[in-house]
């Protein structure tokens, strides 16, 4: 996980959603999110809620060109900052499923 920011990040308050931050394009998109990401959760908020933002126009209008070229930044910018929540709860998954799998951890009733 990116300095600065929380387990929480990769997750949208509902507050937000529905809001359109301006567009992040140009030659240097990608090290723009990635100082962003590096500037803590606010920063975060506000390029999750444009990721949220193309995606909906996506399916309701479509997107131009830079419009999608920006959204497949702002992806791999949200699966880099989930990647950790997402280990944890894979390790989590598989504890259980070992566990499940595992006929001493049943209880009989």
């Amino acid at each position: 996980m990116t300095a600065g920011m929380s387990t929480r990040s990769c997750r949208q308050p509902r507050s937000s959603i529905g809001t359109e931050p301006p567009p992040i394009v140009g030659r240097n998109a990608v090290l723009e999110i990635e100082a962003s990401l590096g500037a803590g959760e606010n920063a975060w908020l506000t390029l999750n809620s444009r990721r949220l933002a193309l995606i909906s126009k996506e399916y309701e209008i479509g997107l131009t060109d830079a419009e999608a070229a920006e959204l497949a930044v702002l992806q791999d910018a949200a699966a880099k900052a989930c990647e950790p929540e997402d280990l944890r709860l894979s390790g989590r998954l598989s504890a259980c499923e070992e566990q499940a799998d595992d006929p001493s951890a049943r209880t009989h009733e």
